[in-house]
């Protein structure tokens, strides 16, 4: 039974850590900037061997650049969306569009803000 506990509370570790690196500086919604995972803690609290330790060094960097591929094809998606806008739309209906969108961007926020406050409250 500790056997299957210890082996559930590794492959979490590994795949929160793992997630936390992949997402890079900033985290999913701008908060503090996360880093690499502490491979040396890593390796101590899941007694991995030093091929275990590079192999999941490799992983996490590799999650890491496909993020970052990611971010940029996404930057480039939405590039192109706003240059074919300004050719559809007249100049004062780009402005009200973007206009739009800002208010649309508070209200998401405020809603995301409103959904973690519970959860900043907690005290463990």
């Amino acid at each position: 039974m500790n056997l299957k506990k210890s082996i559930i509370l590794s492959v979490a570790t590994l795949v929160i850590t793992g997630s936390a690196y992949a997402m890079g500086p900033g985290g999913p919604s701008g908060g503090p900037p996360f880093g690499p995972p502490n491979m040396e803690r890593l390796q101590f609290d899941l007694d991995l061997s030093d091929t275990q330790a590079v192999s999941l060094e490799q992983l996490f960097e590799e999650q890491h650049i496909k993020h970052q591929q990611h971010r940029k094809q996404q930057r480039t998606m939405r590039d192109k969306m706003h240059s074919n806008l300004s050719e559809i739309l007249t100049a004062s209906q780009l402005e009200d569009f973007r206009a739009i969108q800002q208010q649309q961007r508070k209200r998401h926020r405020r809603h995301f803000e409103q959904r973690q406050a519970p959860r900043c409250a907690q005290t463990w």
